[in-house]
C-alpha cells in the first residue's frame, strides 16, 4: 500500500484485515514503535472496533500463536531476526509491515525477501506500508500482485514502477481536484490495482 501520511493507510489496512480475517488463522501487525492507533481495530468509518483489541505479543509468544489479532514491537534493531521467526513460525497469517520504508532503504533484507517469495507456500500475505511509491524497493515493485495507492507526494512514477495501470491511476489521482495549498480535497481516496 502505498499514499502519503495522514491519508488513513492505517485505517485502510484495518479494514482490510477485518475483511480478510476468514482467510487467516492470524493477522499480525508489525512495527518499531507501539502506537496507540495499532491497540484496537477502531477506524474513523468503524468506531464500534474500539472493543476489538489488538494484543501484544512477543517473540515467544508469536511461537506458539495460533489464532486471533496482535502486534509485534521490534525491540532490537536487528529486524532481520523478526523476518527470519515469521518465517519459520508463520502460517495461514496475514502480515501487515507498518511503515516498511523504515526497513526497505533500497533493498530488501534477506529473510523478509524470503518470508515475501514462500508465501504461498505458507498461506502467507504480506502487505507492506508505504508513503511513497519511490519508496518501494525495485524488486519487490517487479514482484507484487496489488498495489493499493494513493496520493503520493511522488512528482512521477519512479522507472522501476513504471507499468501502464500503475501508470495510469497515478496520472488520474493527481489530474483530482486540489485547495489552493494543492491539497487533494479527498485526500484519503485509494485505489486498487491488480498488476501480476
Amino acid at each position: 500500500m502505498v499514499s502519503q501520511r495522514g491519508s488513513g493507510k492505517t485505517d485502510t489496512a484495518k479494514e482490510l484485515a477485518m475483511k480478510l480475517r476468514e482467510n487467516f488463522d492470524k493477522i499480525l501487525i508489525f512495527d518499531e514503535e507501539d502506537l496507540d492507533v495499532w491497540h484496537t481495530m477502531e477506524t474513523h468509518a468503524h468506531p464500534e472496533w474500539t472493543n476489538i483489541n489488538i494484543t501484544r505479543i512477543n517473540e515467544a509468544q508469536f511461537k506458539v500463536w495460533n489464532k486471533g489479532l496482535a502486534r509485534m514491537v521490534a525491540t532490537d534493531p536487528d529486524l532481520d531476526q523478526y523476518f527470519n521467526l515469521f518465517n519459520r513460525f508463520g502460517r495461514n497469517m496475514l502480515l501487515i509491515i507498518e511503515d516498511a520504508s523504515r526497513y526497505l532503504e533500497g533493498k530488501i533484507p534477506p529473510e523478509l525477501k524470503k518470508l515475501i517469495y514462500n508465501t504461498k507456500q505458507k498461506n502467507i500475505d504480506v502487505l507492506l506500508i508505504f508513503h511513497n511509491l519511490s519508496e518501494v524497493p525495485p524488486r519487490l515493485a517487479r514482484n507484487c500482485n496489488v498495489i493499493i495507492m494513493g496520493h503520493t507526494l511522488d512528482a512521477s512514477v519512479p522507472t522501476k514502477l513504471d507499468h501502464p495501470k500503475i501508470r495510469s491511476e497515478f496520472e488520474r489521482l493527481k489530474r483530482q481536484p486540489r485547495n489552493p495549498e494543492g491539497v487533494p480535497l479527498d485526500p484519503f481516496e485509494k485505489t486498487v490495482i491488480i498488476v501480476n
